[in-house]
């Protein structure tokens, strides 16, 4: 079974971005453009991670990743926080709010797909190769 991953971002080019960073690997990647879609993404599919941006309009990143860290079903989901900006006070901010891992945009694929693999330990992260059977395996 695939893992899934949920990304949040009201930049669509931000979700594209980490989209192609896992575009070479056995992953089901829902996303979500605001808050309330994405607490509503992580109530029906249970996603077993989340990047979410802070800024956001309807619902912030930061009430959302409180609304699923205070609902006991979803409470365990690992929710990383994604800013712009970085400062010392959305890191506060962010963790307050119950997040497990807070980055700052830009990143690099290598910064992303570490913290990927910081989550989700049990998913088989290689460099890609292609076999004579034309399979690929993941780049992370």
């Amino acid at each position: 079974m695939n893992s899934t991953i949920l990304l949040v971002d009201d930049n669509k080019s931000f979700i594209d971005i980490e989209k192609e960073f896992l575009k070479q690997c056995d992953i089901e990647v829902l996303t979500a453009y605001d808050g309330l879609e994405a607490f509503y993404v992580v109530k029906t599919k249970k996603p077993e991670l989340v990047f979410m941006d802070l800024q956001m309009p309807k619902m912030d990143g930061a009430r959302c990743c409180r609304a699923i860290k205070s609902d006991n079903n979803l409470a365990c989901t690992p929710v990383v926080m994604v800013t712009a900006m970085g400062s010392e006070e959305e890191a506060a901010e962010c963790y307050t709010a119950g997040c497990d891992y807070f980055m700052t945009k830009p990143f690099t694929k290598d910064h992303f797909l570490k913290v990927v693999r910081q989550f989700l330990p049990g998913f088989e992260l290689r460099e890609k190769l292609e076999t004579i059977s034309g399979q690929a395996s993941c780049p992370i």
